[in-house]
C-alpha cells in the first residue's frame, strides 16, 4: 500500500494535520475527564444507596421488635 500523494502544499498539510491531531487529542482527554466523573458519581450513589438499605433494613427490626413489645403490653394489660 503506497502512501498518498497530496497536491496541496507541505506548509498547508502540516497545519491541517497537526489541528486535526490536537482536536481529537482534546476530544479524547474531554471523553475520558467525562468518562471518569461518571464513574465516580456513580460509584458514590451506589455507596448511598447501600447505607440507605442498611438504615431501612435496621429501621425494619426495630420496628418489628417495638410491635412485639406492643403486643406482649398489651396482653400483660389485659
Amino acid at each position: 500500500m503506497e502512501g498518498k500523494t497530496y497536491r496541496s502544499p507541505m506548509k498547508k498539510l502540516l497545519s491541517f494535520f497537526t489541528r486535526s491531531r490536537d482536536n481529537w487529542k482534546t476530544k479524547c482527554r474531554n471523553g475520558k475527564g467525562i468518562i471518569k466523573r461518571l464513574t465516580n458519581r456513580v460509584q458514590k450513589l451506589q455507596a448511598s444507596r447501600d447505607r440507605w438499605k442498611e438504615r431501612a433494613r435496621g429501621q425494619e427490626v426495630e420496628l418489628r421488635q417495638l410491635r412485639k413489645e406492643l403486643e406482649a403490653q398489651k396482653t400483660a394489660v389485659a
